[in-house]
């Protein structure tokens, strides 16, 4: 929700989290109104397995995304550098990250993360 909402970084999350404690505390039903530090988010951030969290994300919302015709959506790749191998070479391996956004709603409709392979 902090990402969604313009929050990037352990320590921005963290202030997201505190700013918004008690709706979230409400809304998530919390347990002892305890929300995590920045570190915390941290913690879970390092140990995320993201290729589960992007299935999970896509078939949410494939769920409550349905899309008109009429509706344009931008797609987005960008490749993590430090993926990169054979930088000397003009065929490269790496990873690239591929998103579709509805301008419209100004939501994002999918994520997808891909190994590019040189041929």
């Amino acid at each position: 929700m902090g990402m969604m909402s313009g929050y990037w970084g352990y320590r921005q999350l963290g202030r997201f989290v505190e700013r918004h404690r008690r709706e979230l505390i409400k809304r998530l039903q919390i347990p002892k109104a305890r929300v995590p530090s920045y570190s915390v988010i941290r913690r879970v951030m390092v140990d995320l397995n993201y290729e589960e969290l992007q299935l999970v994300f896509n078939q949410w919302s494939q769920k409550y995304s349905l899309i008109p015709e009429s509706e344009w959506i931008s797609v987005d790749g960008k490749s993590l550098k430090n993926t990169v191998t054979n930088y000397d070479n003009a065929k490269q391996n790496f990873i690239n990250c591929v998103s579709a956004f509805s301008h419209q709603r100004k939501l994002v409709l999918a994520v997808l993360k891909q190994l590019v392979q040189a041929k």
